[in-house]
């Protein structure tokens, strides 16, 4: 399977129509990428209360990161205590915790038209810089009942979810760090 990355070029040649392969629900984790939207709060000084939309891409990198079972819209917010300034804890736990933690790469989505294109781009990479510059990773918690496929845990939900944190050498691109199973638990410093 092949993925179309974002490059330079994006501007001059636009990104290809959807096809219905696409849209079509699979229950596959063979390298199929999660489409959604985050809906993120916590982006504007001025107001960090609003909603910022935007459209995103998960590819997944390191292990099972069960993006069949993910919700379309992952709602998030990135002001204390929901963001904490937890970065290189994170980044040391996870090059040094086995087993490994699934991991996926997200991506912003390359929209058809141009305006809103560069719109969706400006809030994550505006997204991903916020981060960086305050060194913190934003706490997704996922409940069972926010899934689109049924799945039961044994264990409460609270301490599950992702943790989305940016890369180390790119505001194009964000991490995940996948907490879905019952033995995959948030660590202790979160």
């Amino acid at each position: 399977m092949v993925t179309r990355l974002p490059t330079h070029l994006d501007a001059v040649i636009p990104p290809p129509l959807p096809s219905l392969q696409t849209q079509e629900v699979h229950v596959s984790t063979l390298l199929k990428p999660w489409r959604g939207i985050f809906l993120v709060s916590g982006t504007r000084a001025s107001d960090i209360s609003s909603n910022v939309e935007i459209r995103v891409t998960g590819v997944e990198t390191d292990g099972d990161i069960k993006s069949h079972i993910w919700p379309p819209r992952i709602v998030f917010s990135i002001t204390v205590p929901h963001a904490l300034p937890i970065l290189s804890q994170l980044r040391d736990y996870i090059k040094n915790r086995f087993p490994p933690i699934p991991l996926t790469t997200f991506l912003p989505e390359r929209l058809r038209d141009p305006d809103r294109n560069v719109v969706n781009q400006t809030h994550f990479h505006s997204l991903s810089r916020l981060l960086w510059d305050s060194q913190s990773v934003a706490v997704v918690p996922i409940s069972p009942s926010d899934f689109t496929t049924s799945v039961s845990f044994s264990q409460g939900t609270a301490r599950q979810g992702m943790l989305i944190y940016p890369a180390a050498n790119s505001t194009s691109l964000l991490i995940g760090a996948i907490f879905l199973t019952p033995e995959d638990t948030f660590p202790d410093f979160v």
